[in-house]
C-alpha cells in the first residue's frame, strides 16, 4: 500500500505515480482520457481508487482500478469546472450558484450537518479553511460554513482568481495579492454565540482548545454556549435538543423542570428565574408542545437521576434534588406514561416528595399508586386510612371489605 499517491493531468491522459515508505515516487498507471481535464481531486480515506473530474462543462468519476469514467453532471451556466477536496469523507463541486457536497458514495448529502450551498454568484474557485468554506465571485470572497445557509462574511476585493491554503491564506488578481487573517477565535465565539450560531461556536469553541487555548476560559464559554443553545431550542419548541443540551450545562435541574407548567410547587416555581424570551415563550405553550416537550423531560430526568445516583457524593443538596427529580418524573408519567407510574413508585431508591406526589395522584385518581406511595415509604396505616377514605368508589360493600382484607394480607401479614 502506497504511503501516499499523486495524479498528474497531461493533456487527455492521467499519469499516476505512488511514493512508498522509502525511495522516489514511481509511476504505476496511465489513463487515456476522451478530454483535457480542468480540475480533479481524489475522494476517500487513505489510498482511493476515485478521482472526481472537471472536464469543461462537466464533472465525472473515474475508477482507477477498472479505468472507467462515468458522467456525473453538467457545471451548468460557467463552463469551467470548480471543485475542491473538503475533507477525507467530502468533495465539493460547483453547479451555477450552488456547490454539491458528496459524500465518499457519490451521492449528495442529505443531513443537516453538511448540506448543499449556495453562492451569490457562480464561484470559480473554492478555499477550505476548518470550519469555513470560502468562494471566490464577482465582488470578491464570500465565506460560509458547510452547516449554515447565510453568509458569514462578503469581503469586496477586486477580480480576485486564486485562492490558497496552508497554514495561511491568501488571495490574488492579476495585479495584487492579500493575505486573510481569521480574527481570534475567542473572539469569533463570543459574537457567534451573540448571533445565536451554537452549532459553528461550538466548533471554534473545541478548535481554541485543542490548539492550547486557555482551558478554563474555553470550558466557561462551553458552558454559555450548552445554556444558550438550550434555551433557543425550547422557544423554538425542539425540546429533544433543548434537553440534550441542558444535559452538558450546570443548569439547576427545577430550573429545567419550571419551563413547562404545573410541574414545581408555587413555591418552587416563583423562585426561578428565565430570560425574557423564555417568559414569553411559555405563555404560548399549547397541549401538544407539553405532552411533546414532557416526552424530552422525562429522558432529561432519568439520564440526570443516573447521574446523580452515580456521584452523589460529588453533588451539593444531592438529597433534595433528587426529590425533585422523582416527583417530576411521577407527575410526567402521570401526564403522558401512566402505566409507569407504579414502577417509579416500587423502585427502593425513590425519593417522590409525600405531599406532592400524594396531591397529585389523587387528581389523577390513582388510589391504588397512592397505596403504592405509601408502602415504599413504609406508611401503611397511612395507606390503610386512605383505602378507607376512598371505599366509597368501590361498587359493593363486600368489595370494600375485600380490599381492606386484601390490604392487611399484604401489608401486615395478617389474615381474616
Amino acid at each position: 500500500m502506497p504511503s501516499a499517491q499523486l495524479a498528474v493531468a497531461c493533456k487527455r491522459k492521467i499519469i499516476l505515480y505512488h511514493w512508498l515508505k522509502k525511495g522516489p515516487p514511481q509511476e504505476v498507471k496511465e489513463i487515456n482520457l476522451y478530454d483535457v481535464p480542468k480540475a480533479m481531486v481524489f475522494h476517500g480515506q487513505g489510498y482511493s481508487d476515485k478521482i472526481y473530474i472537471g472536464f469543461k462543462g462537466k464533472y465525472c468519476q473515474l475508477h482507477v482500478s477498472s479505468e472507467q469514467v462515468k458522467d456525473m453532471l453538467c457545471t451548468g451556466r460557467q463552463l469551467e469546472a470548480t471543485m475542491l477536496w473538503v475533507d477525507k469523507e467530502t468533495v465539493a463541486i460547483c453547479k451555477d450558484e450552488w456547490s454539491i457536497l458528496l459524500a465518499e458514495d457519490g451521492k449528495p448529502y442529505q443531513d443537516e450537518f453538511k448540506s448543499n450551498i449556495k453562492w451569490c454568484d457562480c464561484p470559480t474557485a473554492l478555499l477550505y479553511c476548518k470550519p469555513y468554506i470560502a468562494a471566490v465571485i464577482n465582488k470578491g470572497i464570500e465565506v460560509k460554513t458547510i452547516q449554515l445557509v447565510d453568509p458569514i462574511q462578503v469581503i469586496e476585493l477586486p477580480k480576485v482568481k486564486l485562492v490558497a491554503h496552508d497554514k495561511r491564506m491568501f488571495v490574488a488578481s492579476a495585479t495584487h495579492l492579500w493575505e486573510l487573517k481569521l480574527n481570534d477565535l475567542v473572539y469569533q465565539v463570543d459574537k457567534l454565540i451573540s448571533l445565536k450560531q451554537f452549532e459553528l461556536a461550538e466548533t471554534l469553541n473545541k478548535m481554541s482548545h485543542e490548539r492550547g487555548g486557555d482551558h478554563e476560559h474555553a470550558s466557561r464559554q462551553r458552558t454559555v454556549i450548552n445554556t444558550q443553545a438550550a434555551y433557543h431550542e425550547f422557544i423554538n419548541k425542539r425540546y429533544e435538543k433543548s434537553m440534550t443540551r441542558f444535559q452538558k450545562t450546570n443548569v439547576e435541574v427545577a430550573n429545567v423542570i419550571g419551563l413547562f407548567p404545573d410541574l414545581l410547587s408555587k413555591k418552587m416555581q416563583d423562585k426561578q428565574v428565565y430570560p425574557a424570551e423564555i417568559v414569553e415563550a411559555r405563555k404560548y405553550l399549547t397541549t401538544k408542545d407539553i405532552e411533546t416537550g414532557l416526552e424530552a423531560l422525562e429522558k432529561y430526568l432519568v439520564a440526570k437521576r443516573f447521574d446523580l445516583n452515580k456521584y452523589e457524593e460529588e453533588v451539593e443538596n444531592s438529597k433534595q434534588t433528587k426529590i425533585i427529580i422523582d416527583t417530576t418524573l411521577l407527575k410526567c408519567y402521570l401526564q403522558n406514561k401512566p402505566k409507569m407510574v407504579a414502577s417509579l413508585l416500587r423502585l427502593k431508591d425513590n425519593e417522590c416528595h409525600i405531599v406532592e406526589s400524594e396531591r397529585a395522584l389523587k387528581r389523577a385518581r390513582r388510589m391504588n399508586d397512592i397505596i403504592i406511595l405509601y408502602k415504599s415509604k413504609g406508611l401503611h396505616e397511612k395507606a390503610l386510612t386512605v383505602l378507607k377514605q376512598y371505599a366509597n368508589m368501590q361498587n359493593t360493600q363486600k368489595t370494600r371489605a375485600g380490599r381492606s382484607r386484601t390490604y392487611h394480607q399484604v401489608f401486615t401479614g395478617s389474615g381474616t
